[in-house]
């Protein structure tokens, strides 16, 4: 591994525990992100990379993945918000996932099926 994959791999990380702890404040994003010192820009790209890290890793997208293989599990993955209600936490064999309100739910159903291994 080079020194930059490692240095990308460090920084989400560090932002996915930032949005962790920003989902377990219950604060807004912009409110998060005053209280904190970031800037919104920074919070909304770093969440962005994040997501696609996630499906990246859950769609076992790569050269070096072993045919039919499945990905290890991600510790975190985010699915994007619903319109009612609070979030669903829901954990797998170790790995977390949280459906918050608007998520699209055959994407869900195809992430959870994944971490149970009946894909």
């Amino acid at each position: 591994m080079d020194t930059r994959q490692l240095t990308h791999e460090v920084r989400l990380k560090h932002w996915a525990e930032v949005l962790r702890r920003r989902r377990e404040s219950g604060q807004t994003i912009r409110s998060f992100c005053r209280s904190e010192g970031i800037c919104e820009k920074t919070y909304y790209y770093w969440q962005k990379r994040i997501r696609q890290a996630a499906g990246e890793s859950l769609m076992g997208q790569g050269e070096s993945q072993v045919p039919g293989a499945l990905p290890p599990a991600p510790v975190f993955a985010a699915l994007p918000a619903l319109k009612t209600g609070g979030a669903v936490r829901i954990e797998i064999g170790g790995a977390v996932v949280e459906i918050e309100p608007g998520a699209d739910m055959a994407v869900a159903m195809s992430v959870l099926r994944i971490l149970a291994g009946q894909c």
